[in-house]
């Protein structure tokens, strides 16, 4: 081809393509449908002096007489929320005004500091022998054994169902 060739080319699809732009919008200017209904206009309301009502707190039923209560949960209303630094110099504070432990146990002391206490010591029984084991054995192989060839058969009927036969 030669460089007249293009130039025509050119040309012509720049025709072409100002000819869609202007086609699309000639015909965006007819899409307006003449019988469609004018909605009214909408006209705000002023905010509304009332107050909003709180709702009701919800009615807890009664305890039992057998519940006892240790700790009510949640924070006493004088005190409020901290901040991370606040609790962790409140923490510092803490500690340092604490006394001292008095003993520190551990393997080493734990013969001299243990002397006249109760000490409970625990062994782990052995596993009683269980008479059905070798039943319970053979039923569970069956059952792994249906689940197995269950779960292949459903895995088979997927991909034929999914991959068509040639």
């Amino acid at each position: 081809m030669g460089g007249a060739d293009l130039g025509a080319m050119g040309r012509s699809l720049a025709i072409l393509s100002w000819a869609a732009i202007l086609a699309s919008a000639m015909g965006c200017a007819q899409l307006m449908n003449p019988s469609a209904t004018e909605l009214p206009p909408v006209t705000e309301q002023p905010p509304s002096e009332e107050k909003p009502v709180k709702a009701e707190e919800p009615v807890a039923t009664p305890r039992p007489p057998t519940v006892v209560v240790i700790d009510e949960g949640g924070l006493p209303e004088s005190e409020e929320p901290q901040s991370l630094a606040q609790a962790a110099e409140a923490e510092r504070t803490r500690r340092e005004t604490s006394a001292k432990p008095v003993v520190r146990l551990d393997n080493k002391n734990l013969a001299e500091h243990g002397k006249d206490q109760k000490l409970t010591v625990a062994s782990a029984k052995p596993a009683a022998a269980d008479p059905l084991s070798a039943e319970r054995a053979e039923a569970l192989a069956k059952d792994e054994e249906f689940w197995r060839s269950r779960g292949l058969e459903i895995r088979k009927r997927w991909h034929d169902a999914a991959e068509p036969r040639l």
